[in-house]
């Protein structure tokens, strides 16, 4: 896109977006007196035509191509308006290519109106048709519906420490001491231990026996318990738009007046 103060250059792909874009000139004080659309096929312009009253260019014919060539070739009395838009001789013929392709071409210059000639073939064909035909042309209005990304919201994860009391119940094993007495009968030998014999009879003697118990030691070490994993997904939603749009319609009054009968026929 070329710009620079008051002109304006651009290519698009399909006619809503040259449309829209009329649309914006417009708010910005642009006046449609100043616009030209530049296609190659009459087919291309038939919404553009059919709701502003810019100038249209068409390339059908062999001698609106030469004309247009020219004109962004800067061969004719336009090469002045280029000159002041800054566009080159490189940058013309990139216009030109893209129109070849199939794209629109929106050209804006106040300056380029009182140069600006109609085809001549077109003029013709307008003189021929005027004592044929009127034209009313009828307007509506179309909805545009643009989108915009914005924050609805934030998600902030992080973590905190938490104390809690637990209680285990560990079985544990221990020694105790219980005492079985037991009868026995049996007689001692005298000519081995008398009953003089100290070691029979001796005060004070003692068993020792060891006892032992398990003993619950209690330590922690840390472990990694869960992991949090943290994404996020696009949902597909549907807003209804509710606009009162306007269009015009054709009131067609018929006033013909009837033919009158001819009485003398048979």
């Amino acid at each position: 896109m070329t710009n620079k103060e008051t002109n304006l250059i651009q290519s698009y792909d399909v006619q809503a977006e040259v449309l829209h874009k009329i649309s914006e000139l417009k708010a910005q004080g642009y006046k449609e007196e100043d616009m030209y659309v530049i296609a190659k096929h009459n087919d291309q312009l038939s919404m553009v035509q059919g709701q502003t009253d810019v100038h249209l260019n068409v390339q059908e014919d062999d001698d609106m191509m030469g004309k247009f060539k020219s004109f962004i070739s800067g061969e004719d009395s336009t090469r002045d308006a280029f000159k002041q838009m800054g566009l080159g001789n490189g940058e013309a013929d990139d216009y030109y290519r893209q129109v070849e392709d199939g794209k629109l071409v929106l050209y804006v210059n106040s300056d380029y109106s009182t140069s600006y000639k109609p085809h001549a073939s077109t003029q013709t064909s307008a003189r021929a048709t005027t004592a044929e035909e009127e034209h009313l042309r009828l307007h509506e209005e179309r909805l545009s519906v643009d989108k915009e990304r914005v924050q609805t919201g934030e998600v902030n994860v992080g973590k905190h420490v938490v104390e809690e009391q637990q209680t285990l119940e560990i079985p544990v094993e221990r020694e105790e001491v219980y005492v079985e007495r037991r009868p026995v009968n049996e007689e001692v030998n005298s000519d081995k231990t008398g009953l003089t014999d100290k070691n029979v009879y001796d005060d004070g003697e003692t068993i020792h026996i060891p006892l032992s118990e398990e003993r619950v030691e209690v330590s922690k070490k840390d472990v990694i318990s869960e992991e949090i994993v943290v994404k996020k997904r696009t949902v597909q939603d549907t807003e209804v738009v509710n606009e009162t749009v306007r269009h015009e319609e054709a009131d067609i009054d018929e006033q013909v007046e009837p033919k009158k009968k001819n009485h003398n026929s048979l």
